[in-house]
């Protein structure tokens, strides 16, 4: 549905009546599958391309072969431009992530994090100054931490890493 909802935004079709979603929920999420495929362990435990570091060529020929590459980053990106432009949109995306992940590592959703924050600025933030921003508007919550970023009047972009057990039963 995010791809489909990114698209349309991004594109700038428009219809008789925007639609704005009550919330979009991403869980274990991951910018690109390319990308993803480099580090990604079955169980945790196998590796799918990782033993291929040595050997780059043939490591970039398997990306490649990679046909939906899946690039959340990008459609992220793009739903959240359209939606702080936006005068009367509402977004709420939520990136619900375990910070014990074996399989997906939860950095990949504070990577979305990052992107999604970018997006919301009119200029780019770097990585010390989306740090310091983040350190401020951390909200500590049992064993997890939830952090979020503002983008303007009903429209916010929430992170949520959990601790051991990655239970998101309050939400």
């Amino acid at each position: 549905m995010l791809e489909a909802a990114s698209r349309h935004l991004a594109a700038g079709t428009s219809l008789p009546r925007p639609i704005d979603f009550k919330a979009v929920v991403l869980t274990a999420a991951f910018s690109d599958l390319p990308t993803l495929l480099k580090s990604y362990r079955i169980g945790g435990m196998i590796p799918i391309l990782a033993p291929l570091r040595l050997y780059p060529r043939i490591q970039r020929w398997f990306q490649a072969q990679t046909i939906d590459t899946w690039m959340t980053k990008s459609r992220i990106a793009a739903l959240v431009r359209a939606a702080k432009a936006r005068v009367d949109g509402t977004l709420r995306l939520h990136l619900l992530h375990a910070i014990n992940d074996l399989e997906i590592s939860y950095r990949n959703s504070e990577e979305l994090f990052h992107v999604a924050a970018n997006a919301s600025s009119a200029t780019a933030i770097d990585a010390w100054e989306f740090k310091s921003k983040k350190n401020r508007s951390l909200r500590m919550r049992g064993p997890g931490k939830m952090e979020w970023v503002d983008i303007g009047e009903g429209k916010e972009v929430v992170l949520d890493v959990q601790g051991a057990g990655g239970e998101f039963k309050d939400i």
